[in-house]
């Protein structure tokens, strides 16, 4: 993701807390405006670098400190920064349950919880889906019927399609978000900045 952003960007910086992760992606990534670094965000408050965007993919579900993890990001953004979250819908990662399937989730969200989690911190949240794209959804469908479960590998249809599957196959949207598989949400406008 960071190496995607770098293509239009000044300059990137990911970051990880495992060290084994940040050393693949600095040997795999690299380019000039391009950097990595071993860094736990629970300690968001003793990073150095400010940018106008903050991306967090993922993340937030995984987090005790949530509450924490917003507030000390604020430091991170320039002025009139933004900071982009997602997270998966709780109706389709965890169907039917009030708690976490996926082991390492601490929180999922439903779509308002979500919202009202980040009203707290900005002005301004804008929320988008994540949906599976029609091709998506056909191989989707072809797989749970295992028609081509019977067929040899080299020739099973799904399989290759899954083999090759990336985010084109994949759609952003802005209405029906309670059917998406992920939100996404762009804020703007941390509260009480004059403040602090």
């Amino acid at each position: 993701g960071t190496y995607y952003f770098s293509e239009s960007a000044k300059e990137a910086t990911g970051i990880d807390y495992d060290e084994t992760i940040i050393n693949y992606a600095k040997n795999k990534y690299q380019k000039g405006n391009l950097k990595f670094c071993v860094f736990d965000i629970k300690n968001l408050h003793s990073f150095s670098n400010k940018f106008d965007v903050v991306c967090s993919f993922q993340v937030i579900e995984h987090l005790r400190e949530t509450e924490n993890f917003l507030i000390n990001l604020k430091d991170l953004l320039e002025e009139n920064g933004t900071f982009i979250c997602s997270t998966p819908n709780r109706l389709d990662a965890s169907p039917g349950s009030k708690f976490p399937l996926n082991k390492f989730h601490i929180q999922e969200y439903l779509l308002a919880e979500f919202k009202e989690l980040l009203e707290r911190y900005f002005e301004k949240v804008e929320l988008f889906g994540l949906k599976r794209g029609r091709k998506l959804n056909l191989y989707r469908r072809l797989k749970k019927i295992g028609l081509f479960n019977f067929f040899p590998t080299s020739m099973n249809p799904v399989k290759k399609f899954y083999d090759r599957i990336d985010y084109t196959d994949f759609i952003i949207v802005k209405d029906k978000l309670n059917t998406a598989l992920d939100f996404i949400a762009v804020c703007r406008d941390y509260k009480n900045r004059i403040i602090d």
